[in-house]
């Protein structure tokens, strides 16, 4: 930006500076509210995050050694549950006739 030397100009450029010096307070308190503002919401965040992991590894440490998924499926079998409600072994058992309950 070119600087004009005329006396409007002077008196446009003082204007400035002291509206800039008269609301530069006002925006340096805000700038500390809100710097204050993110460090507490990073600190919730982090004990959020620490939180959540210590709820992991405890589900983690819970359901370690289980072979079995809710329902008797295991890990990585691709057949769900019988819709029936007989259990997995018994299922291949009483239903190869077609008719359950029936046993071979």
């Amino acid at each position: 930006m070119a600087v004009k030397l005329t006396k409007n100009e002077l008196k446009v450029q003082k204007d400035r500076l002291k509206q800039f010096q008269r609301y530069l307070p006002t925006l340096q308190l805000k700038k500390q509210q809100l710097q204050s503002v993110m460090m507490q919401v990073t600190a919730q965040l982090e004990q959020v995050e620490q939180q959540r992991r210590a709820a992991v590894a405890g589900l983690d440490d819970r359901f370690r050694g289980k072979r079995q998924l809710p329902g008797g499926q295991a890990p990585g079998d691709p057949d769900p549950p019988p819709p029936c409600g007989v259990r997995r072994g018994e299922h291949r058992r009483c239903h190869r006739s077609g008719v359950p309950g029936a046993e071979l």
